[in-house]
């Protein structure tokens, strides 16, 4: 049993995933073997090496009411060099590289906002292979998934690890701490907040008997303790911050391709508390906790250049709108969703202002998990099929159970993968049923709120030099 993470360098072009099924397994390699699997037409097995990136997305929403401020646009290009050097031996094997993250980015949302920031990777890696087990350790700053679907944790952060695989069971694992905030991942550190931590341990085995991977994890999540310090002449003001830990825990699986099946799925267990008191005398009757689950399954049947899919997903409600003591909502950590079609999916992302949160959000949203949420129940089923020359078309629809009621949604997508990059364009419109009525005059009268109907486009592009 280890604490584990994945670092590679494919993650800037993570959209490409959208043009099959959006998950992205985490096979504990590390980035080092990674980058080694992915070498470029420009590199030599060991040597200096420069890998450039260009990519972007964009996206725009509308719909529904005026309470909804569901309006909202976003376009971002980033340009992502990574420059490096590999050296070893038939032993050992040593890495270094250095990736700035330069951005720019345009939002609407309730108002304009531009951003003109910088982020990056910084990463050594160094790797012992003796004959029946190979051992490294890797550490910097470097993007990171803790999960296959982006659900929990997929972004930039500070970083340890230490990984091992046994190659005769075909068993790996690592231990891993990073550390990250809150906020965007290229904004300026915020001052006011101390870093927020993730620890965790899995299990990765691939037998290839039955069971294609079977994978077994648990990270904690942890707030620090910040005390609310008042303005003074040599001490900037620092709010305070509530603070706590929250333990994620489960399995990814996926069997063997079965005839032309195809069987995979996920289940994440969560439980936790956090403390909005001072000190422990105040922290009692604030203390807020959390017991839930979400639980995904997909099945599909490939046959030639076709795929047919059903999909389903299901995440525990809490039993009230309000805060209080006791949430048992499910949240991810700091997720970037790509299964399902998330970014291009209304019903799943619920990327608009509501009174409620969705239990994950994207990588561009600004907050702490909010475990204060009536859960989701999502089923999705479509057809996907293969074109000539890398390109490719899927149709789906989606139905979705949530605090903004019950909704249909269909969704269209396609594009053009290759070796050196991808495009994808995709769209979606939903029907929504409000699950509440609407007051008239009086709280008293109340008569059914009408459907609500949302249009989402969603454009994302690729290309490594």
């Amino acid at each position: 049993m280890g604490i584990f993470g994945d670092s590679y360098p494919k993650y800037r072009l993570d959209d490409s995933s959208l043009l099959n099924d959006g998950n992205i397994p985490v096979l504990s390699v590390g980035r080092f073997a990674r980058t080694q699997e992915d070498s470029s037409k420009i590199r030599t097995k060991y040597g200096f090496y420069v890998d450039p990136y260009v990519f972007g997305r964009s996206f725009s929403q509308k719909g529904g009411v005026l309470s909804d401020q569901a309006r909202k646009t976003s376009a971002k290009g980033v340009f992502s060099p990574e420059f490096g050097w590999i050296g070893g031996s038939s032993r050992w094997e040593a890495m270094v590289l250095a990736s700035p993250y330069l951005t720019y980015m345009e939002k609407e949302d309730s108002r304009a906002q531009t951003y003109k920031l910088t982020d990056g990777e910084a990463i050594a890696s160094l790797g012992l292979n003796l004959s029946f087990l190979s051992l490294r350790i890797e550490g910097g700053r470097g993007f990171q998934r803790l999960d296959g679907a982006g659900f929990l944790f997929a972004s930039l952060a500070n970083y340890a690890e230490f990984g091992w695989s046994i190659k005769s069971l075909n068993l790996k694992g690592s231990l891993l701490g990073l550390e990250f905030q809150s906020r965007l991942s290229y904004l300026p550190r915020e001052d006011s907040e101390s870093p927020l931590s993730v620890r965790g341990g899995d299990l990765v085995w691939e037998p290839h008997k039955l069971w294609k991977r079977l994978r077994f994890f648990h990270y904690q999540y942890s707030e620090p303790r910040q005390e609310a310090v008042p303005a003074s002449f040599f001490q900037t003001a620092q709010p305070f911050q509530a603070y706590g830990f929250y333990r994620y825990s489960g399995t990814e699986f996926e069997f063997l391709k079965w005839q032309e099946w195809k069987w995979e799925g996920s289940f994440f267990h969560l439980e936790g508390r956090r403390e909005n008191g001072k000190d422990a005398t105040d922290s009692y009757h604030t203390r807020q906790t959390t017991n839930s689950f979400l639980a995904t399954v997909s099945t599909t049947y490939e046959t030639g250049p076709v795929s047919i899919f059903v999909r389903g997903l299901y995440s525990k409600s809490d039993r009230t709108f309000r805060t209080d003591n006791r949430s048992d909502g499910f949240a991810g950590i700091k997720g970037d969703p790509r299964g399902f079609l998330a970014p291009i999916s209304i019903l799943l992302l619920r990327d608009f202002q509501a009174k409620q949160d969705a239990p994950f959000a994207g990588i561009d949203s600004y907050r702490k998990p909010v475990y204060e949420n009536d859960g989701l129940q999502y089923y999705q089923a479509g057809l996907r099929k293969e074109l000539s020359q890398g390109w490719s078309a899927t149709l789906a629809t989606g139905l979705g159970i949530s605090y903004i009621g019950r909704g249909l949604e269909l969704i269209a997508a396609g594009g053009w993968k290759g070796e050196v990059g991808f495009a994808l364009l995709g769209a979606a419109y939903a029907w929504v049923k409000p699950g509440q009525d609407e007051s008239v005059l009086l709280d008293e009268i109340k008569r059914p709120m009408a459907v609500r109907e949302y249009f989402r486009w969603y454009a994302s592009a690729g290309i490594r030099f």
